[in-house]
């Protein structure tokens, strides 16, 4: 009797990291507000963990280091931001023509190619949309924690 307590201490020791929890993990999904609108259908065991693992540690940040470390988090390493500046009088022949409001905008620059890409062709609906692809899970984490005045738009690399 005194070693099946134990035993069972042992693993409740175990399951209070969101990592190891397998029969905790609803509790902690219940407590950490998982799954959110943000968490994709169909998720293996280890993604709700890791899901639940980055929740319970993640403190929030506006800056470009806590966004690429989101990024990592999340399964995408080496993003990159890129911040948009106005064109003003000190600006070179080669800079882009920016707003003052571009300067609320900034791009997520994702490695790699986006997965499952339609382009809109002549034997496509007139309603249909010019293109669409399946965006990256950090997209829909990375609007819903975007300062409140940003906006933030995803550029995937061919």
């Amino acid at each position: 009797m005194l070693l099946a307590a134990q035993l069972w201490l042992e693993d409740m020791l175990y399951q209070a990291d969101p990592r190891n929890a397998t029969s905790m993990l609803p509790r902690w999904e219940e407590f950490l507000n998982l799954p959110d609108k943000c968490t994709p259908a169909g998720q293996q065991l280890i993604d709700r963990q890791r899901a639940a693992y980055q929740r319970l540690l993640e403190q929030g940040g506006q800056s470009r280091a806590y966004f690429i470390e989101l990024g990592s988090l999340l399964g995408e390493p080496n993003v990159t931001i890129t911040e948009f500046k106005r064109f003003t009088c000190n600006s070179t022949c080669n800079d882009a023509l920016r707003s003052d409001a571009d300067c609320f905008v900034w791009q997520v620059n994702i490695p790699h190619g986006a997965q499952n890409i339609q382009i809109f062709n002549c034997n496509s609906p007139c309603d249909s949309s010019l293109q669409s692809y399946s965006a990256s899970v950090i997209e829909c984490a990375f609007k819903e924690r975007r300062p409140a005045h940003t906006d933030v738009i995803f550029a995937y690399q061919s």
